[in-house]
């Protein structure tokens, strides 16, 4: 390789590192190879009502137009706990789904980063580890379905947006069905890989609310 290569070779690799470190958290590729902090991943994984109490929604009040979206869908309580982190005030039914897909896209990075410790994890039973890899490549389709799902809400293309959606919804299912071909095995995190189910079920329950 000529000088002139390597230093084309050297301000490619400083722009990219530049451009990484410039992502916020959890913009990972995927699948993930390198793990987020533990307290960032805990923190996307509490907001749901099945796996954490810090969700309880009993004495929450919620916005009218959020608990009238949220009731259209199959997990009401789960939408709402899902929408509290990304919340700015804006209640219009075309944000509610950027949040919702948004909250779909971050758990599944947090989720995929709690797989990757268990893939790496010594202790952890081999006989799991080929369905764990497969979760953290179906994790991964899934976040480009859902950034394409995004991508069409710009250009207002409810069909792309629906079946980029309903993409997602068949990888999180694949993922848990994968768990249950070995009676007795379960998944790193116990009922997040529904609540993925879920959230995705969700985003497609208000897509469906959407009238262009």
């Amino acid at each position: 390789m000529g000088l002139d290569n390597h230093q084309v070779l050297i301000v490619s690799l400083s722009s990219l590192l530049f451009f990484l470190n410039a992502l916020p958290p959890f913009a990972a590729s995927f699948p993930i190879t390198t793990l987020p902090s533990p307290g960032s991943v805990r923190n996307l994984l509490q907001f749901d009502p099945i796996t954490n109490p810090i969700s309880n929604l009993a004495n929450t009040v919620v916005d009218s137009a959020i608990h009238n979206i949220c009731h259209a869908t199959d997990y009401p309580d789960l939408c709402i706990s899902s929408l509290k982190p990304y919340l700015n005030g804006k209640t219009d039914l075309i944000t509610i789904l950027e949040y919702e897909i948004k909250a779909c896209k971050d758990r599944t990075i947090a989720a995929s980063a709690e797989i990757l410790r268990e893939i790496q994890n010594p202790n952890t039973d081999p006989k799991t580890k080929p369905y764990l890899k497969d979760c953290n490549e179906l994790y991964g389709d899934a976040l480009d379905n859902l950034q394409k799902a995004e991508d069409a809400m710009k250009i207002n293309d409810i069909g792309t947006i629906n079946s980029m959606l309903s993409a997602a919804l068949s990888d999180f299912d694949t993922c848990h069905d994968g768990f249950s071909e070995i009676p007795g095995l379960q998944p790193p995190i116990s009922g997040e890989e529904i609540n993925l189910k879920h959230l995705a079920s969700n985003c497609l329950a208000i897509a469906s609310l959407i009238k262009w």
